[in-house]
């Protein structure tokens, strides 16, 4: 749950909409960046936004058309990543990340992403590293014989942007990277 959430909307035959709702029963400052990217991993484009919002509020942020943020990119080859922090009077703080397409995940053209990821032993954890060539959708790590969770699981990889999970359970670095499997989103079909 995330009290203060951004995400883009596209009913068919109309242009995507970016939405936020803040639910706190107070007001926030709310920055917005949101970033295009093609499913090669190549950034399109990318606009902030900054607002405030008052208590229960809910409002359209823009609306993207064909001479806005994408322009002669098909619906098939767009994702959109949505990072949010919002901030209340008293300094609390709320962040939140979304990935948003365009069309239906099935009639997505993925290209093939090679997931790379690098575990280390730390103080909290065992820490593991993902990179990523091209965005690869719904990235889960699995592990078998090991007992234990990763305190993230079944989210979008980005190029150029590494994601850092810790694993808590009963493994070292060595033992975890052998027992673990990456799979994502294109893999499957």
């Amino acid at each position: 749950y995330q009290p203060v959430f951004s995400t883009l909307l596209r009913l068919p035959g109309e242009a995507p909409r970016l939405f936020t709702v803040n639910d706190l029963r107070e007001s926030v400052e709310v920055c917005l960046r949101v970033t295009a990217w093609n499913l090669n991993g190549r950034k399109i484009g990318m606009q902030e936004f900054a607002f405030s919002m008052r208590a229960g509020e809910s409002r359209m942020v823009t609306e993207y058309d064909e001479t806005g943020l994408v322009v002669d990119v098909p619906a098939e080859e767009l994702l959109w990543e949505i990072r949010m922090e919002a901030r209340t009077e008293d300094g609390h703080r709320f962040q939140a990340r979304n990935t948003a397409f365009s069309c239906p995940y099935k009639e997505l053209r993925l290209e093939q992403a090679v997931v790379q990821a690098e575990f280390r032993d730390g103080s909290d954890g065992v820490e593991v590293t993902l990179r990523t060539d091209k965005p690869a959708l719904y990235v889960t790590l699995d592990t078998t014989g090991v007992q234990g969770i990763f305190d993230d699981n079944s989210f979008c990889l980005l190029p150029d942007e590494p994601r850092l999970l810790v694993f808590h359970g009963d493994a070292n670095a060595e033992t975890l990277e052998k027992s673990t499997t990456i799979t994502h989103l294109r893999m499957i079909y």
